[in-house]
């Protein structure tokens, strides 16, 4: 129930003027204004991971000098002098050594597995309820990709291109240690680590942008699959596979193409650094050379000083050729940060006590979020607890709409809506979803339990509520009647029960834990005569206890429990009033031959014979 209002223009009402308090838009548009976000702020707390990694790394980066150290002792000492003993003693020390270095990778793995952990267990939850809010307000925009992103960011943390970029970092160590031995073998392994950090600064130009837009056609193409798999059987029975497939190749092929031209520029970027690279070792090697045969440098020093040289490359050369898996990390880190920026935060508000249920929409103009032009134009309504109002109305009038703002799924971005006189924004999200029943026309059910599904996967599990619940719902026997009862696994979305069960295990579920609204959108659509019996029963009964029922409904047999009737027309309220007052308007004479016009009302107002869809 988070709210958000974007600014609405084109048709009239047009919403004008920047959005009220917190309420932003949605859209991942450059416009957004930039702000921390959990996984910055996560980043910050995880420097005391970090730190240590670095720390370690130096460490780990100082050992590797014991190599160039043992083969110049070796050629300067041991085979000079030909002495067994010394180059047992050199070895043993070098292995001594050898073994603390594989300590240190040892425990820089450790911390930068446990660093990621920590990185993910920090954001892990904002992600997931910016995900669950875009995805109801933005379809499309984020979903699965985003906690795929999280673990590829994770991921890439403890992977062996973090581990070279740490070493990366003390690369200017070995630098300053090859000056120590010459200052000529010095400024060549200089010249080439500025050669391969330029090489790194023209492929990262070269490719970023390449390798974003593919890696966007990429998801664009893996989205519209999962999309139309959704309904395979009706890919199936009407032919379409082929046509989705033709589609779906379009966008694959398009982002093949992309990934190979940025694959063939990274290829020519590896070859060019390792040409660089083995230019530069030889380069050293030549000049040290040159400077011992003037005595300058010992013939063990000139193989040392082009290992320290080689050391430094290293580091920089195994980075960039894995530039793919860093820039998918980043691109991966750059969106999570844009859907956290994107959605609106968590804010600590003050509980309010338990609300009555009286609803009241003053003025209200909306329409969903992103969108340029509102639905829901100037309404002005307030029900009341203990009353079920019927909402009815042409296909597409805006009756789902409205209910939507009314639960604060979309923003009212002119006028209020509020329950017991204080607006959505004041009330604490969680605990107002405590007190809603909602019954979508799309009816979703989870993989779990039915129990858990009734009762929202709260945890514990209260088995009494459950029951009641099923009971008002008159769902309790044929649930009894499934091979494990209240156990029973259903499956993905319901994949393994009836149509006309889960709109009557939704509706257990709307009712569970005695809300004080309950918003029904066509809870009929599925039923049979018995079941629509068992809701309007169920209705009934959240009468007498005094709850709010909202039900947008297309069947006249429903219209017979509401107190109300509410007719929405192109966005406003046509009417609204006592039942039998509003249905009175929509009667129309009817000539019967050689007698006076007669009253006959109509089944329903204007276009009202069809269930809207949004």
């Amino acid at each position: 129930m988070v709210r958000s209002a974007p600014l609405y223009s084109g048709q009239a009402p047009t919403i004008c003027g920047p959005p009220r308090g917190e309420h932003q838009g949605l859209a991942l548009t450059p416009q957004q204004p930039k702000k921390k976000t959990e996984l910055d702020l996560a980043l910050v707390q995880c420097r005391e991971a970090f730190l240590p990694v670095l720390a370690v790394s130096l460490f780990a980066n100082l050992l590797l000098f014991v190599a160039p150290l043992y083969v110049m002792q070796l050629v300067d000492r041991v085979l000079a002098i030909k002495s067994v003993d010394t180059l047992v003693v050199l070895t043993g020390l070098a292995i001594a050594l050898a073994l603390l270095l594989a300590f240190f990778e040892f425990v820089r793995a450790r911390l930068l597995v446990r660093a990621g952990v920590k990185l993910d267990m920090l954001v892990d939850a904002p992600i997931f309820r910016a995900v669950a809010l875009m995805s109801s307000r933005q379809p499309g925009v984020a979903g699965a990709q985003a906690l795929r992103d999280l673990d590829r960011v994770r991921g890439f943390i403890t992977s062996s291109t973090a581990y070279v970029l740490c070493d990366a970092v003390w690369a200017p160590v070995f630098l300053i240690l090859a000056f120590a031995f010459n200052a000529w073998v010095g400024v060549i392994g200089l010249a080439g680590a500025m050669a391969v950090l330029a090489l790194a600064i023209t492929n990262d130009a070269r490719t970023k942008k390449t390798h974003g837009d593919a890696t966007r056609l990429a998801l664009k193409a893996d989205n519209f699959v999962g999309s139309s798999l959704r309904n395979a059987d009706a890919l199936e029975a009407m032919g379409m596979l082929p046509a989705m497939l033709h589609r779906w190749r379009n966008g694959h092929v398009q982002a093949i193409k992309l990934q190979a031209e940025a694959g063939d520029r990274s290829g020519t970027l590896n070859a060019s650094l390792r040409f660089a690279r083995y230019v530069t070792l030889l380069l050293a090697m030549s000049v040290g050379a040159y400077i011992a045969i003037r005595n300058d440098l010992s013939a063990g020093g000139v193989l040392a000083a082009t290992m320290v040289v080689g050391f430094a490359l290293a580091p920089i050369e195994t980075a960039v050729s894995q530039w793919p898996q860093l820039l998918a990390a980043r691109g991966a880190f750059e969106r999570l940060r844009a859907l956290l920026q994107a959605a609106p935060p968590a804010r600590p508000l003050m509980q309010l006590p338990r609300p009555k249920g009286v609803i009241t929409l003053a003025n209200v103009i909306a329409g969903p979020p992103g969108a340029r032009t509102a639905v829901i134009k100037g309404v002005n309504l307030q029900f009341q607890p203990g009353e079920a109002v019927a909402i009815i109305g042409p296909s597409g009038g805006g009756k789902t709409s409205l209910m939507r703002v009314a639960l604060g799924l979309w923003p009212a971005a002119s006028g209020s809506v509020r329950i017991d006189g204080a607006e959505l924004t004041q009330w604490d999200i969680e605990a107002l979803a405590k007190y809603v029943g909602y019954m979508p026309q799309d009816i979703e059910l989870f993989d779990g339990t039915v129990a858990e599904n009734i009762a929202r996967f709260a945890d514990p599990l209260e088995a009494e509520a459950v029951i009641l619940a099923a009971r008002k719902a008159g769902v309790h026997e044929a649930i009894l009647a499934l091979p494990e009862g209240y156990n029973t696994q259903i499956g993905i979305n319901g994949s393994a029960i009836s149509g006309g069960l889960k709109q009557r295990l939704a509706l257990a579920r709307a009712l569970f834990g005695n809300p004080v609204l309950v918003v029904l959108d066509e809870p009929n659509s599925n039923l049979d005569s018995e079941g629509e019996n068992v809701l309007a029963q169920a209705i009934l009964i959240a009468k007498q206890e005094a709850r709010t029922v909202l039900l947008a409904t297309h069947r006249l047999q429903l219209l017979a429990v509401a107190d109300k009737v509410l007719v929405m027309n192109n966005g406003a309220a046509e009417a609204f009033g006592p039942r039998d007052e509003v249905l009175a308007r929509y009667t129309r004479p009817t000539v019967v031959a050689n007698n006076p016009p007669v009253e006959q009302q109509t089944d329903t107002p204007p276009a009202a014979d069809a269930a809207e869809s949004g």
